[in-house]
């Protein structure tokens, strides 16, 4: 289980641009992060969210996007998912992606255990590394269950607690508070949010709710059309600028599909095979 880091790491995005084949995905995206800090990305769908997310998460690899990920001064180069884990960085994706069958402590701990030997000490190690991630969010959750059988704020939990198991630096969060139904789930959510800051793990978060951006963060960054429209600190944010910002100028823009919204495969698919991984 990881212990806090200390409030050193710091990463950065230099001059992030990708294109597809209609549309520019990204255009000279530049931000940065460090340890502790609760870092917004704001955007509509199309502003370029899923495209950095996905660079971040090496589902995009280096050499098919244009500029820089740094940590700590050094370049990252990402081939594959594994590689921005082994970088510290892990992505929490938006729709609600859990093993239902398979009992809490197993979701949180799949694709990284630390003890293959036997499977009875597999089984032990199992649930005290699961416990070590709740007790790091100050979460509780039974253990021995389902994980089909939480609610969605609790899997919300258990996918964080499973980012955390990761030993992440760095949580990209994508939409968190998609498919939470209840104010008392999304309390929840922004107390795990600011647990995790006060451990030094950076959490940038994505988002196309301004309100949450007042919540929550301590900066933000706003895309529009693949490109940054605007940056502002905690002191300055404005609700009403915020969301002028973001608004899309392309033409045709109402036609916009989002992939992950639309397919269940999408992202998530991709993740759970990343964390099913033996």
């Amino acid at each position: 289980m990881m212990s806090p880091a200390p409030p050193t790491n710091h990463f950065e995005v230099r001059h992030l641009a990708m294109s597809y084949p209609k549309a520019v995905a990204l255009e000279d995206v530049s931000f940065d992060i460090s340890s502790g800090e609760i870092h917004a990305i704001l955007g509509e769908n199309g502003a370029g969210k899923t495209t950095l997310m996905k660079i971040l998460g090496g589902l995009v690899p280096a050499g098919d996007f244009q500029g820089e990920l740094r940590k700590n001064g050094e370049e990252m180069h990402f081939r594959n998912p594994s590689d921005s884990i082994h970088h510290g960085i892990a992505v929490v994706p938006r729709r609600l992606s859990v093993f239902d069958k398979l009992s809490v402590a197993e979701n949180i701990v799949v694709g990284n255990w630390e003890q293959k030997s036997s499977f009875f000490v597999r089984e032990s190690q199992t649930v005290k590394q699961a416990q070590a991630a709740l007790d790091f969010l100050q979460v509780k959750l039974d253990l021995d269950i389902p994980a089909g059988a939480l609610n969605p704020g609790q899997k919300r939990a258990l996918m964080i607690a499973r980012a955390v198991n990761a030993h992440a630096q760095l949580l990209v969060l994508d939409e968190p508070a998609s498919f939470l139904n209840s104010a008392e789930a999304m309390s929840q959510l922004l107390r795990i949010i600011r647990q995790l800051a006060k451990n030094y793990v950076g959490i940038l978060y994505l988002t196309r709710r301004p309100n949450e951006v007042l919540q929550i963060a301590d900066r933000v960054t706003v895309l529009r059309d693949g490109g940054v429209s605007g940056e502002s600190v905690r002191a300055d944010f404005d609700e009403t600028k915020l969301a002028l910002a973001m608004i899309s100028q392309r033409p045709g823009y109402d036609n916009y599909v989002d992939e992950d919204e639309e397919r269940e495969g999408g992202l998530t698919g991709i993740f759970r095979s990343i964390f099913g991984r033996s």
